[in-house]
């Protein structure tokens, strides 16, 4: 995500307000521009940020974002679905994934499809929770105990989250609303 929007502003908070240790390790998987990276660096007390992106030029966007505020962030140019394993262990897992729908590209808004790269956009329509099914598998192996897995989701699939992480023996989910009451986000831990 390039272009950051109310639902992934409403999901930064969300994460401030659940965490108020100092020294926590994060990372941002999809990081796009770094707005969620960048920003939990700054709002979190010492926190350790770790940007995980598969677009290089993305990439340096977050960590040019991050060299603005004077934040040091750990970048990883990697694809998140190529992945068997993560560098460490995490007390914060956050991802806002490509989640719409291929065929829901005609209803976007022309500033989002002529500034943002589609990969970062769409999933296949066959496939629509891909890239969250392979973050809750890294999430079981590289979530610390009491670590928190948040992500940003599509208002469609709200239950079929809740279902997804139930399949990955998680110990508690909350699905959370926006301000518009759509289902955006979900919280999830393992024991």
């Amino acid at each position: 995500m390039l272009i950051p929007r109310q639902e992934t502003e409403e999901l930064v908070n969300e994460i401030i307000l659940d965490n108020k240790n100092p020294g926590m390790d994060v990372i941002d998987i999809g990081s796009g521009s770094g707005c969620i990276g960048v920003t939990l660096g700054l709002e979190l007390s010492m926190a350790r940020i770790t940007a995980l992106e598969v677009d290089g030029p993305a990439l340096d966007v977050t960590l040019k974002n991050a060299q603005r505020y004077q934040l040091e962030i750990e970048c990883l140019l990697e694809d998140v679905l190529q992945l068997e394993r993560l560098p460490s262990q995490y007390d914060i897992m956050v991802s806002n994934p490509p989640y719409v729908l291929e065929h829901e590209q005609s209803k976007m808004k022309p500033n989002v499809l002529d500034h943002e790269p589609h990969k970062a956009l769409f999933v296949p329509d066959g496939d629509p929770l891909l890239y969250y099914n392979k973050i809750l598998s890294l999430a079981r192996k590289h979530l610390k105990p009491k670590g928190k897995l948040y992500f940003e989701i599509n208002e469609k699939f709200g239950n079929e989250m809740i279902r997804l992480c139930d399949e990955h023996q998680c110990s508690y989910v909350r699905l959370m609303q926006d301000l518009n009451r759509k289902d955006r986000m979900i919280m999830a831990m393992f024991d």
